[in-house]
């Protein structure tokens, strides 16, 4: 059995500018980010783990840069525009009751890539990932999800590409509560918790306390400057067949 994943991403935007590392200010600068990236994941069932090779390539670039007083951007790896090209391997088992809408089983994935720096316009640098989650049945309409994210990446790492707070490569986002990419550096480990209740065939109602932190490194990962975020969620299924829901946030920190 052979499972195929493929990841295809354009933007170009306005955004906020913060710097590098746990401490950083919630003084911001602003800039455009212009980015195009793909990934590609071929699996083979072996197992109960689907197992293959992965395959990205992508690019970024900072435009109209407007950096806060304190700020540096020549400072930070290769923020003015910068390339990178992968490869690498992953491991997946995926036993969840559903894909949209979880009550039961787990999810893990891991994955490391090493990206090759094929000419000088390109950057050199590993990254190794562990998504962990579980999913767990209370009572007939109420769940508890639960899961552990952590992602590491070696020096040389381009600014775009560093672990950070918010949007994730698939489509999920951690730390709700803190503005997208509020803090970023070489390593990454966050813990979300979230209790899920079903109101009716239609609404649903999710209450979610997070905590994570960034690093420099491993060994600088701990309690020290832990952040946390608490909020709800309210869902709509648009399709009650697929169960897809269309889901409004509202997330909170110390920042607001």
């Amino acid at each position: 059995k052979w499972r195929a994943e493929a990841e295809l991403k354009f933007a170009k935007f306005p955004d906020r500018l913060y710097g590098i590392g746990s401490e950083s200010s919630a003084d911001y600068g602003n800039y455009t980010q212009s980015q195009l990236s793909s990934k590609f994941t071929l699996q083979r069932k072996i197992g109960a783990w689907f197992i293959g090779p992965t395959i990205q390539a992508g690019r970024f670039k900072s435009l109209k840069v407007e950096p806060a007083t304190y700020q540096n951007p020549a400072l930070w790896p290769a923020f003015d525009k910068a390339s990178f090209i992968g490869i690498g391997f992953n491991l997946l088992q995926d036993r969840r009751d559903h894909p949209f809408d979880t009550r039961s089983g787990h999810y893990i994935h891991m994955s490391f890539i090493q990206n090759i720096k094929i000419s000088e316009a390109f950057s050199k640098y590993s990254e190794f990932m562990i998504d962990s989650r579980v999913y767990i049945p209370i009572l007939a309409k109420i769940s508890w999800a639960g899961s552990a994210l952590f992602h590491i990446k070696s020096k040389g790492t381009p600014y775009h590409t560093l672990p950070r707070f918010g949007d994730q490569s698939g489509g999920s986002r951690i730390m709700r509560g803190y503005y997208n990419e509020r803090f970023r550096d070489q390593v990454l480990f966050c813990i979300q918790n979230e209790l899920r209740i079903k109101l009716s065939s239609r609404w649903i109602l999710n209450a979610f306390f997070e905590l994570g932190k960034v690093a420099s490194s491993f060994s600088n990962l701990n309690a020290n400057g832990l952040r946390t975020t608490y909020g709800l969620s309210v869902g709509y299924y648009i399709d009650k067949a697929s169960r897809i829901a269309l889901n409004v946030e509202i997330g909170f920190s110390h920042e607001g």
